[in-house]
């Protein structure tokens, strides 16, 4: 049996194999692109409360209800306290601040109460996460 090399053939199949691994990479690079995510430092200056508990614990409240929420630390006691969110890329977040104010964290701690000009309908703070992480700003306790 003699094999017979069609180069032209040859050529047209690398060629589209070459064009199908291209179209592979596209798709998949597109769909690892819009599923990124980005890091958000979240920071909040607490040195004008006055009721704080000494040793207490602030939190970073992702709503209303406490369902989703995080410890934040200040690493140099400056009384900044900053937690870091992993968070899809492109959408929005909402966020709040509360502190501890007596022994009991779990009935002795306030909520902010966020101004309207920095807070959304819901009395939440937001931002817009974009693609590359971000350190915000640190918020005076209940100010914008």
């Amino acid at each position: 049996m003699d094999i017979i090399f069609n180069s032209k053939l040859f050529i047209k199949n690398r060629a589209m194999k070459k064009n199908y691994f291209l179209i592979v990479l596209i798709f998949l690079f597109g769909i690892y692109s819009s599923a990124s995510a980005a890091e958000v430092t979240i920071r909040v200056n607490l040195n004008e409360v006055t009721d704080f508990y000494e040793g207490g614990s602030v939190w970073l409240m992702m709503d209303n209800n406490w369902s989703e929420y995080y410890d934040m630390t200040d690493e140099d006691t400056d009384g900044v306290y900053e937690y870091t969110v992993t968070k899809d890329a492109n959408t929005q977040i909402f966020y709040k601040f509360s502190y501890q104010t007596g022994p009991d964290p779990n009935s002795e701690y306030v909520e902010e109460s966020v101004p309207g000009d920095c807070s959304d309908i819901n009395g939440l703070r937001y931002y817009d996460v974009g693609e590359t992480n971000a350190t915000l700003p640190s918020f005076v306790y209940g100010a914008c």
